[in-house]
């Protein structure tokens, strides 16, 4: 009997143990289970945090070494004329960058050289080339560089220092005058999904022209000879546009004298704007505004302001009259590209 007793004490120690033991490896097994959920966003953290750091330091040097005032030589000469003075060659390094927002620079080891020449009316310019881009992309980069400067030495004298061709900046609210000749497409937004469509048709007519533009360019009969630039035919063989924004303030001008001014000022900008368009050989696409302001300063804010605004569109040579249309300037430029140069 004793016997039997002690027999059900010990079988009952027994299963109390495995109870304890399968106890001790479920708390276990949860203990690991809360710790990994715990510790695993740091883990992961950690990682990912190592991934970016590493990946930030990964700034390559690229590094460009043709010698292009050699291989070119004889292209500049036809792009710039017999006469163009290559400057010695600068060294140039822009230095790379990355981060872990995803931005990405490698650093850009690469060289330039000053070219100066002069066009067929004498005036002086100064152009960069560099061995990074190519000879013929370079060449667009430069027609428009030349047609700015050229608008602000001639139609538009008034309103530019002739030494460094800044522009005057008579009152703050105007911000910088300024010339920008735009190459290219010129529809860089969408508001409903038609405009979308002509957005994407656009850039797709664009990457063609610009395809075949660059093979025509590396060929010396076809390179834009920029020392004797035809002004009457770059509209009608490239798709360009010309922008100008322009500010100026009368602070001596009266209220009494200001519509006197305004007439002056429409009779002198249809001048600027004819001549932009004649010297274009009638056609040209052109985008001009100037903003005239008369009397006080315009950040005193009071009765003894008035401004005058002067606008003029021009597509093909041609005023536009947004009085007709729906459309915007740049979908209607984009018409007329695809009639005339794409």
């Amino acid at each position: 009997m004793d016997k039997d007793k002690k027999q059900l004490e010990d079988n009952d120690k027994e299963q109390m143990n495995k109870i304890r033991r399968k106890n001790n490896r479920e708390t276990l097994g949860i203990l690991i289970l809360y710790f990994t959920i715990l510790i695993a966003p740091f883990v992961v953290g950690f990682l990912l945090l190592k991934n970016n750091v590493s990946r930030q330091q990964e700034v390559k040097e690229v590094i460009y070494e043709d010698d292009y005032a050699s291989i070119y030589q004889e292209d500049i000469k036809i792009v710039f004329g017999p006469d163009c003075k290559v400057g010695a060659k600068e060294d140039k390094i822009v230095y790379g960058e990355s981060c872990s927002c995803g931005y990405h620079q490698d650093t850009l080891i690469y060289d330039e050289w000053k070219i100066t020449y002069k066009d067929q009316y004498g005036q002086t310019y100064v152009q960069t080339m560099n061995n990074m881009d190519s000879f013929e992309e370079q060449q667009l980069k430069w027609l428009t560089s030349q047609m700015e400067e050229h608008y602000m030495a001639n139609q538009l004298k008034d309103y530019f220092d002739p030494k460094t061709y800044e522009g005057y900046q008579p009152v703050d609210a105007f911000g910088g005058n300024y010339v920008y000749v735009w190459f290219g497409n010129p529809i860089g937004s969408y508001s409903t999904d038609e405009e979308k469509k002509e957005m994407d048709q656009a850039l797709e007519k664009e990457a063609e022209y610009h395809k075949e533009l660059m093979k025509k360019l590396s060929s010396s009969e076809n390179m834009i000879h920029l020392c004797e630039l035809d002004y009457s035919k770059v509209y009608s063989t490239y798709p360009l546009r010309v922008i100008v924004h322009l500010g100026e303030h009368k602070e001596d001008v009266t209220s009494e004298q200001a519509r006197d001014y305004r007439e002056v000022h429409e009779k002198k900008l249809d001048g600027v704007v004819e001549s932009i368009v004649d010297e274009a050989g009638g056609v040209c696409n052109l985008e001009f505004r100037i903003s005239v302001l008369y009397g006080d300063q315009a950040e005193k804010h009071n009765s003894d302001t008035y401004e005058f605004t002067y606008y003029k569109s021009i597509i093909g040579g041609a005023e536009v009259d947004f009085g007709e249309y729906e459309k915007s300037y740049e979908q209607l430029l984009y018409y007329w590209y695809n009639e005339n140069i794409w």
